[in-house]
């Protein structure tokens, strides 16, 4: 992606779920710096399908493990909404299990991207401009994810 033809990051609203609350600041501070003002964000995948009802978000950035209702949960509950508009959003998963068993699951529940904790900045930044460009390819973010 040229200058020319950047993604415009003041454009995306994002809903970020995760369940604990340094993440979720943490990750909210990286997109801020990346140009995106906003951001929503729910404890956990229960509280981001009621989000979901009254804010429509661009994309979901959500953690793969939380309680009660965890990452995997909730993108199906995503992938299987009445709403068109809401089983059609970009998801990116976030999560230390770097595994491949792990990257099929959530590829299988119908994930746009994949990324390893800690994120970079950098990581997250390309993952985001991928996803919504092209936002059906299952993408994995880590060149260390275990086979």
């Amino acid at each position: 992606m040229t200058d020319r033809d950047a993604f415009d990051f003041s454009r995306l609203s994002v809903l970020l779920v995760d369940d604990e609350s340094f993440v979720r600041t943490m990750m909210k501070q990286i997109l801020r710096a990346l140009g995106c003002t906003n951001v929503r964000e729910a404890p956990d995948g229960a509280s981001a399908l009621k989000e979901l009802e009254l804010y429509q978000p661009s994309l979901v950035v959500c953690d793969l493990n939380m309680e009660p209702v965890d990452g995997l949960v909730f993108v199906q509950m995503v992938r299987n909404h009445q709403l068109r508009a809401v089983r059609e959003l970009p998801i990116i998963i976030l999560s230390g299990q770097n595994d491949l068993g792990s990257v099929k699951q959530a590829a299988a529940r119908g994930i746009n991207a994949y990324l390893i904790k800690p994120v970079s900045m950098q990581a997250l930044k390309s993952r985001i401009e991928s996803v919504m460009t092209a936002p059906r390819l299952v993408q994995v973010g880590s060149p260390t994810t275990k086979r």
